[in-house]
């Protein structure tokens, strides 16, 4: 089992979404902690909410990342919106339903294990498109936080051959700020390259499995 601390209590949802998808529960903790806002005993913050995107929850899941979860059969979201007949026929989120729905990424056990689906339908496209995706709950975690963070397609394209310094100075920008992404391209010189060392050093330091083993 993980070891969590000051967030024990979400233990028994971090295993149950581990033994269900496959991604190890230290590998899920990792994700969740360099996600969500924490409080000064490190407890993660289930409404958390940046002010820069739409992102929110312990895994600041955008609107729209949110809704394509509750639409993609077998997650536990998909299950959950169906139960609660938020789906229409076609299997797409009702327009009626939608505020209700985004409101369950406030829920931490809707946020954690949707968290773990995300990982599971990510690292399968990373697969499909020969991204090799590790073997170690650190590698996963790492390879799984990417594709959380920028999305499958431009994981695929970080890890195989680099983002287009359009493509980078834009999620840089979104991630420290306009002035402070200025900075960083003047100092390496282009924008892929500043987003690559901002982005690595941030998943190396805050996406930790065995902090939580």
């Amino acid at each position: 089992p993980a070891r969590l601390g000051a967030n024990a209590r979400h233990a028994p949802t971090l295993e149950r979404a581990a033994e269900r998808t496959g991604i190890p529960a230290t590998a899920l903790a990792a994700i969740v902690n360099a996600e969500a806002a924490k409080n000064s005993t490190g407890q993660w913050n289930v409404y958390s909410r940046n002010s820069r995107s739409s992102a929110a929850g312990l895994g600041q899941f955008l609107s729209r990342t949110w809704e394509g979860m509750a639409e993609t059969r077998g997650t536990w979201l998909n299950q959950t919106a169906q139960a609660r007949g938020w789906l229409d026929r076609s299997g797409q989120v009702r327009a009626s339903a939608r505020a209700e729905l985004l409101q369950l990424r406030y829920n931490a056990t809707a946020s954690i294990e949707t968290t773990a689906d995300y990982a599971r339908v990510n690292l399968k496209t990373l697969q499909r498109s020969g991204v090799a995706t590790g073997e170690t709950p650190s590698a996963v975690a790492r390879t799984a936080y990417l594709a959380h963070h920028l999305g499958a397609g431009d994981a695929i394209k970080y890890l195989k051959t680099g983002l287009t310094d359009e493509r980078a100075g834009l999620l840089l920008r979104a991630q420290i700020g306009g002035g402070r992404a200025q900075q960083a391209i003047a100092r390496t010189g282009d924008a892929s390259a500043a987003h690559r060392a901002w982005l690595d050093n941030y998943v190396g330091s805050r996406v930790r499995p065995e902090r939580f083993a």
